[in-house]
């Protein structure tokens, strides 16, 4: 018994010691990652913004709730230096994990795979997005199910905030809030009052998604299409297999030291792969509709009851249905949202009813995949995200940060006025700015003729004068 006892003490410390490791080596990760445009336009944004008026004003062209936002445009009320979210964002993936690590009814190896997956270890903790707070409402929702389940009013808080990130967050938030309905037995009053907070605070999420008249990049042309569809397979296998076979060759080959380019890490996806070797397309169907029946039977496989079910297929449901009929199919930030639906699928599933032999493999058998593509995205340490903050660093070395710069493209340079904390004149808009206001007045690509004709109108050069 003293042996067990022993051997039980030493695994757990040595889980412990795994844990706060790999947190250390995020945070630093975290603080030292190099930010590009989408991260530093909110922070642009927040800091350009002298009130909340200001703030909900700009966010007309960003058609996205608002709840990452205040808490950035908060940050930027105590400080201008862009590193300053980076902490804010430190604090709120740590959470998530001792979320995780502490409350989750999986096993000591499961939570390592899952902390060390593409998404908690990279894409939403590295990253400065608010997708880091859907995985924290998301898993402090169903946290709260298992361990506090008589304290509906917080539930229904958090499913309020939720609902208030990102579209993808969104159709998750319902769907957990139509499955909290079904399932809960007592309705008593702070149940009702608290889904009537959830309710107010979902129609102002949805309401502060609706863009300006003329936003431009995405949304004008919605509708329902077969190809649109098919583009949206991009969803499913994103978020259940995070990992781009193609790119582990070249790693092998760069730690051989038989190629020099470092191998990429963001964005992995498998689905060119899926595709290519199942034949999964529009001439084929039915080996399409496995593709896209593959994550509900993972599901099934893992939980094995009905309602849980339920609770995944509405948001994959929700989010294909998005992806297709805005012609959205997003990237690896927008298809995790997936993956999280599925593992807060599985937390309430493991809590309620245990598990068997297949629903631990199945589970781990995903949490594995997306192990690899956790790895691989250490390669992000090899070089900067974004050249934006050493462009910075040259700039104000060189006694240049406060002369009349000209940028192009817009989207781009948006992240080296966000480190210099000064306005950038665009071509793209003819305007001097810092964050990027997405309307019709900003044109695109520019076309090479463009370009000169709007350099030389600012340089007050002849269409014809040097060219750089």
């Amino acid at each position: 018994m003293e042996r067990a006892r022993r051997s039980v003490s030493v695994a757990d410390i040595v889980c412990h010691g795994l844990f706060l490791s790999l947190l250390a080596l995020n945070v630093v990760r975290t603080l030292r990652h190099a930010m590009w445009r989408d991260e530093l336009q909110i922070f642009q944004l927040g800091r350009a913004s002298g009130s909340l008026a200001d703030l909900f004003h700009h966010l007309r062209y960003e058609a996205h709730g608002s709840l990452w936002d205040v808490m950035v445009w908060l940050v930027t009320r105590a400080s201008a230096d862009p590193a300053s979210m980076q902490v804010m964002q430190a604090v709120l993936a740590a959470a998530i994990w001792i979320v995780i690590y502490r409350w989750s009814p999986f096993s000591r190896v499961e939570k390592l795979l899952l902390l060390a997956g593409y998404f908690l270890f990279f894409e939403y903790f590295v990253m400065n997005r608010s997708y880091t707070l859907a995985a924290l409402l998301g898993f402090g929702f169903v946290a709260i199910r298992q361990h506090a389940p008589e304290r509906t009013v917080v539930a229904w808080l958090l499913l309020g905030l939720l609902a208030n990130l990102v579209m993808h967050a969104t159709i998750w938030s319902i769907a957990l809030a139509i499955v909290f309905v079904l399932e809960q037995r007592r309705r008593d009053t702070a149940f009702y009052a608290g889904g009537a907070i959830y309710l107010v605070c979902l129609a102002f999420g949805i309401w502060t998604m609706i863009p300006a008249a003329d936003y431009a990049p995405w949304g004008s042309d919605i509708q329902f299409s077969w190809q649109r569809l098919y583009h949206a397979v991009a969803n499913p296998v994103g978020a259940l297999a995070p990992v781009d076979p193609n790119r582990i060759g070249v790693l092998l080959l760069f730690l051989a030291g038989w190629a020099d380019s470092v191998p990429s890490f963001w964005n992995p996806t498998a689905v060119i792969w899926v595709v290519s070797v199942a034949q999964a397309n529009l001439d084929h169907p039915l080996r399409l509709a496995l593709v896209f029946a593959a994550p509900a039977l993972l599901c099934w496989l893992i939980v094995r009851r009905p309602l849980r079910l339920t609770e995944f297929a509405l948001t994959y449901a929700g989010i294909v249905a998005f992806a297709t009929l805005w012609n959205f199919p997003g990237t690896a930030h927008h298809h995790g949202i997936l993956f999280l639906a599925l593992i807060a699928t599985a937390w309430l599933a493991r809590a309620y009813y245990g598990s068997d032999g297949w629903s631990v493999w199945t589970l781990r058998f995903v949490l594995i995949i997306s192990t690899v593509g956790g790895v691989l995205s250490l390669a992000s340490e090899t070089r900067p995200f974004s050249q934006g903050r050493n462009a910075s660093r040259w700039l104000v070395e060189n006694k240049l940060a406060d002369a009349f710069l000209i940028g192009s493209r817009d989207a781009q340079v948006s992240s080296v006025a966000g480190y210099l904390g000064r306005p950038v004149y665009y071509l793209e808009c003819e305007c001097n700015g810092t964050f990027i206001i997405w309307n019709g007045a900003r044109q695109s690509p520019l076309s090479t003729e463009q370009f000169q004709a709007r350099l030389s109108r600012r340089s007050n050069l002849p269409r014809g004068g040097p060219r750089s």
